[in-house]
């Protein structure tokens, strides 16, 4: 019994509490409405606006000579004279005599071989002359021999008839022996001359060949500047013994310079502006592949040091090749000297290695939007504001151009992008857009 008064005592106590809560919040005066206004972000944004664009092809590469020439005596000897400016650095006009080596042993040689030929000559000549003068010999011997047959026919004849004695006809016989035995020795040497003379001329011509050999080698004793040359490396001082072996002498052409880039292959065959099938026939019958289809297309080149102040004007020369393990492919730049020293005052020139950028005209990108590089994000998706509010559109990107974006797909004319940098932007969030006017990256 007690228990349940104990409960019904818990049961009002709890009731009045909470009639007591209810009367108190019903007491309590009611808060004022306040109206709720909306943010306004201010960005910054451009109008969309599709164009043709001429893409330009972006690569590095370290500028060396066209030619460069390792200079390796081709005769032994003692070097007697060095050019003067046989330095590092300096420039030796074209022709210009760069050392000379001894020339004494050579010029033996070539007195040696010049009167072997004398010698030869002569020899032949009295060959000839010889063969001559037996054929002339051998006609009178023939008529002799004839003369000496009758002359022992008659005496066979007057023996027969007791009308001479045998020691005439012996005579006879044996001078008609003598005179067969002398004409075919005569016939002999005749038969023999050609061979003779064939000998005397092969050893002739190997005679002329020796002094041939020796007036070149006489030649090679001077080393001469094949072009205009730069002297890179120099291994060589007065006296000094030299021969084939070693390059003694390095020498670089500047009248060109070439810069050697490496293109992403992906790129390569998307942008880079082959000549057409047509153009790379040329009518000459080459072969048409890759290395027969470049244009003859100007680029700029800028030093990477200072790409805005140092730029000069260069030409597509050649693809060099492809590379399988990088999947690249190598373009080679060329600059001729008139260009490379064409800048103004204060300006370097362009020479051996500069590390420098190099700037290539490519294919035309149809109808693309130029965006600045920041407005689109990694996802490749860019900011719009549409009807005030801010849209989150996914776009396709045909290339990214330094600061600068392409796009092909994903936005169209007369879409407002949004260009300021958002800190954690949200879909839809309102927003009051400055559009500018100027080419984005253009």
């Amino acid at each position: 019994m007690l228990t349940v008064v104990r409960a019904i005592l818990v049961v009002v106590i709890l009731a009045i509490g909470a009639l007591g809560c209810y009367g108190f919040i019903k007491l309590r005066p009611r808060p004022k409405e306040v109206e709720q206004k909306e943010d306004v972000v201010e960005v910054k944004g451009v109008k969309a606006a599709s164009r043709d664009v001429e893409v330009v092809l972006r690569a590095h590469g370290t500028a060396k000579p066209r030619n460069i020439l390792a200079v390796i005596p081709e005769v032994a000897g003692k070097v007697v004279a060095v050019h003067p400016n046989l330095k590092v650095g300096n420039v030796i006009p074209k022709g210009e005599t760069l050392i000379a080596i001894d020339q004494s042993v050579y010029k033996l040689q070539l007195e040696l071989a010049e009167t072997d030929i004398r010698r030869l000559e002569s020899q032949k000549t009295t060959i000839q002359q010889s063969w001559k003068n037996d054929e002339r010999r051998v006609e009178l011997l023939r008529r002799g021999v004839e003369l000496g047959r009758k002359t022992f026919a008659r005496a066979k004849q007057l023996q027969a008839g007791d009308a001479a004695a045998a020691s005439d006809m012996d005579a006879a016989e044996a001078m008609l022996l003598q005179q067969e035995q002398q004409l075919i020795a005569v016939e002999n040497a005749i038969a023999l001359y050609p061979q003779q003379l064939k000998d005397v001329e092969i050893m002739l011509s190997g005679a002329q060949t020796k002094r041939d050999l020796a007036k070149l080698s006489l030649e090679k004793t001077e080393i001469r500047s094949p072009f205009d040359a730069r002297v890179m490396q120099s291994q060589v001082e007065k006296d000094q013994v030299v021969g084939p072996g070693p390059p003694i002498l390095v020498l670089a052409d500047d009248s060109a310079l070439e810069i050697s880039v490496s293109m992403d292959a992906q790129e390569f065959r998307e942008w880079f502006p082959l000549k057409a099938d047509a153009e790379s026939a040329g009518g000459g019958g080459a072969h048409e592949s890759l290395f027969t289809k470049v244009p003859n297309k100007k680029v700029c080149v800028r030093w990477a040091e200072s790409p805005e102040e140092h730029a000069w004007s260069g030409r597509l020369a050649r693809i060099e090749r492809y590379d399988p393990l990088s999947r690249t492919v190598k373009v080679v730049i060329e600059v001729q000297a008139e260009a490379a020293c064409s800048g103004g005052p204060g300006m370097m020139p362009l020479v051996e290695g500069m590390f420098c950028l190099v700037e290539i005209p490519g294919n035309i990108a149809e109808k693309v939007f130029r965006l600045p590089r920041s407005a689109v994000s990694f996802e490749q998706t860019v900011l719009l504001c549409e009807d005030g509010r801010l849209k989150t559109q996914p776009v396709k990107v045909a290339r990214f151009e330094g600061e600068s974006a392409l796009i092909s797909a994903g936005i169209k004319d007369g879409d407002v992008v949004v260009t300021s940098r958002l800190v954690s932007p949200l879909e839809g969030m309102k927003l009051n857009v400055e559009v500018q006017d100027e080419d984005i990256g253009g």
